[in-house]
């Protein structure tokens, strides 16, 4: 930096350009202080806004990560209730079938309970017959003895 010098000196006019030059720096000082601080604020809120979509872009991100494993979440779950509802419709079918297979067993030996007991009753009336002709017989038999003892009573009677 230039030394000050008295005016009154030979290089008076070097005091004047000396302070022009420090009045000229100092401004010039002030000017591109405000233009770097206005450059820092510049570059301060474009980086701002930098970080500002780097975080929007992460949330967004986030947001869709959420959404996508939402959305395979919820699809897991409806191929497992629709996998679930056909275990049970299955076993409801099995088992539906498992019934009509004992409710056919079953028709089946109470058809055959009342064929043999229609069976029976058919014997039983045919015993019930033949036991009815056999008295019938033997009731002829008894009458016929009856006439021919009335017969031989008369005979012997009448004999005597």
């Amino acid at each position: 930096m230039i030394t000050f010098l008295k005016p009154s000196t030979k290089l008076g006019f070097l005091f004047n350009l000396n302070n022009l030059i420090n009045l000229k720096f100092n401004h010039m000082l002030y000017i591109f202080g405000i233009i770097g601080l206005g450059l820092g604020i510049l570059v301060g809120w474009f980086m701002r806004q930098q970080i500002a979509q780097r975080q929007a872009d992460s949330a967004e991100a986030k947001a869709k990560d959420i959404l996508t494993k939402a959305k395979v979440k919820q699809q897991e779950m409806y191929f497992r209730s629709r996998e679930e509802s056909l275990k049970i419709i299955d076993e409801a079918k099995r088992e539906e079938a498992s019934r009509r297979q004992e409710l056919k067993i079953s028709e089946d030996r109470l058809e055959r309970r009342q064929s043999l007991f229609e069976k029976k009753i058919l014997e039983l009336e045919e015993k019930q017959r033949f036991l009815n002709e056999q008295t019938n017989r033997v009731e002829e038999a008894k009458n016929k003895i009856r006439e021919i003892y009335n017969e031989a009573k008369k005979e012997l009677e009448r004999i005597s």
